[in-house]
């Protein structure tokens, strides 16, 4: 089972929707729903963007080191003033780190 939901998520990367990936960020297992950040970062669809700015405000240490990939692999500037606010409030040095890494892939402007 684990395996056919990482395919899906492929499956939908590589087909541009997002909406049938965002559905998994609820998954139980922790691993499909990093996989499913891996997934919205790599789409361009501004639905995929929109469901990952809240994640980097998890709880979770590992979804907000995921999430802060994910934005840096989007290549949209506006993900720049998320991953700064973020980094200014961060407590976890994997975390900042992470950000600081994705914010050098992201534009100053489109």
């Amino acid at each position: 089972m684990f395996g056919s939901k990482i395919s899906r998520i492929e499956k939908y990367v590589s087909k541009d929707k997002p909406n049938k990936i965002i559905r998994m960020l609820n998954d139980r297992d922790e691993s499909t729903v990093l996989a499913a950040i891996d997934g919205l970062g790599r789409c361009r669809d501004e639905d995929a963007f929109n469901a990952l700015v809240p994640l980097i405000h998890s709880p979770s240490e590992k979804v907000r080191i995921a999430t802060a990939r994910a934005l840096g692999n989007t290549g949209r500037s506006k993900a720049r003033v998320h991953l700064e606010h973020q980094r200014r409030v961060e407590t976890s040095d994997a975390v900042k780190d992470a950000i600081s890494a994705a914010l050098t892939a992201v534009p100053t402007s489109d």
